[in-house]
């Protein structure tokens, strides 16, 4: 999870200071003090006032922040009052942009304008702005988004890497950008996925097998994979059916992956909607 906020490399581990005066040892997560300060700083005053720490090996306390040191080289996980029961942190995992796209396919317009109660171009105009993206984001509660680049141009809509990185940009750290690589439009993408994670800050990548025609075990898409593997970054990918007109369903059948996950076992493999 850390890696995808702060895009610290798998298996680093910080210990840090509470800024409220808790010394905190290595947490399990290896959450930062990036990641932690700007959740707490969002914070009402009176919720900040109290810290619940539960330590996962040994006893749990609460205690008020600044009162006395927690326990130090015991891994903690973080819990702000007043919501005892609730992490502190929400991440929405799977969400899409949108732009305004006169080359929209027809059967995807038809079937965005049918679950709108505007209309679809006004929609995406308005929300192609991050921050009428992060309100809906606050309005729901959530803390971080990840959202998914897309180039389906037969079934669906173009989001492209540069679109979207661009996107993300304004989103005050709290977009969380995922390229994607239509494997029939990109000479190289393990070497264009290197770049966007190295140098534009991407920190996925998301596969759309039924929107672009093609099985995610072919050996074309083996070279990315092993970049991806390479990276520590997690593979996302449309699984089972889809209601877009022009989507083939037989290249959404999640035994795919199985050939995928055997040959690149250290790979983070998402399969988006269960294999509906």
């Amino acid at each position: 999870m850390e890696k995808l906020l702060t895009g610290v490399r798998s298996g680093e581990r910080f210990g840090f200071e509470f800024w409220t005066g808790f010394g905190f040892g290595t947490s399990d997560f290896g959450f930062s003090a990036q990641l932690w300060r700007p959740l707490y700083e969002r914070l009402p005053k009176s919720a900040r006032d109290s810290v619940l720490l539960f330590v996962k090996r040994g006893t749990w306390n609460v205690e008020r922040a600044g009162r006395r040191s927690a326990p130090f080289g015991r891994p903690l996980t973080l819990l702000l009052s007043p919501h005892y029961n609730r992490l502190a942190m929400i991440l929405d995992f799977h969400t899409h942009a949108v732009r305004l796209d006169p080359d929209m396919p027809e059967g995807y317009r038809a079937f965005m304008s049918s679950n709108q109660e505007q209309d679809l171009d006004e929609f995406c105009e308005y929300y192609s702005n991050p921050e009428n993206f992060l309100a809906v984001l606050d309005e729901a509660g959530v803390d971080y988004a990840v959202v998914l680049a897309e180039t389906a141009p037969i079934t669906s809509s173009v989001i492209s890497n540069d679109h979207l990185q661009h996107f993300a940009e304004g989103g005050k750290g709290r977009i969380i950008p995922f390229c994607t690589f239509n494997p029939f439009m990109v000479l190289n993408p393990a070497a264009e996925l290197d770049r966007a994670v190295r140098e534009h800050g991407f920190r996925g990548v998301k596969f759309y097998p039924t929107y672009e025609y093609f099985y995610p075990n072919q050996k074309l898409l083996y070279p990315i994979y092993a970049k991806a593997q390479e990276l520590g970054i997690p593979v996302m990918a449309h699984t089972g059916s889809s209601v877009f007109p022009g989507s083939r369903l037989k290249y959404g059948d999640p035994l795919f992956w199985d050939d995928v996950a055997v040959d690149f076992p250290e790979l983070t493999i998402i399969m988006c909607h269960g294999g509906r």
